[in-house]
């Protein structure tokens, strides 16, 4: 694949995460995060921070599931998308978990859910639209 198609993938990746997640940013956390969270959250998000996440995200879900596993069965394919959502968006909520002293548990769960969720069906799509 030449530089050009890794990086309309890439930008294809990131605006289908983008799609997904402003469903769940728009709809689903806003009440979710006031309601366990309020004592800790900030007046506005910061942008800057999460950019670099979605960047970052994209990089990884490409480098470590889409490409390795391209040409792989579909049920592999949701495995390695699955664990890769369980494990980095895992790795936030249990950080905060083990460092804050009001982080939620019910938090903690429904995030990584979201997750294994928005890193299987991203994958799944992007790997129908390029390499099925």
């Amino acid at each position: 694949m030449s530089h050009h198609n890794v990086f309309l993938v890439y930008l294809l990746t990131l605006l289908i995460f983008l799609a997904i997640d402003s469903f769940w940013l728009s709809l689903v956390s806003p009440k979710l995060y006031k309601r366990y969270l309020k004592p800790i959250l900030a007046e506005k998000p910061n942008f800057w921070a999460a950019a670099i996440f979605y960047l970052i995200f994209i990089i990884g879900l490409l480098y470590f599931v889409v490409y390795p596993n391209k040409t792989d069965s579909y049920s592999h394919i949701i495995l390695s998308s699955a664990m890769y959502g369980l494990m980095t968006y895992a790795t936030f909520d249990l950080t905060n978990q083990a460092i804050l002293k009001k982080w939620s548990y019910i938090i903690s769960l429904i995030d990584i859910i979201w997750g294994i969720i928005i890193a299987t069906v991203t994958t799944l799509i992007i790997t129908r639209i390029f390499f099925k």
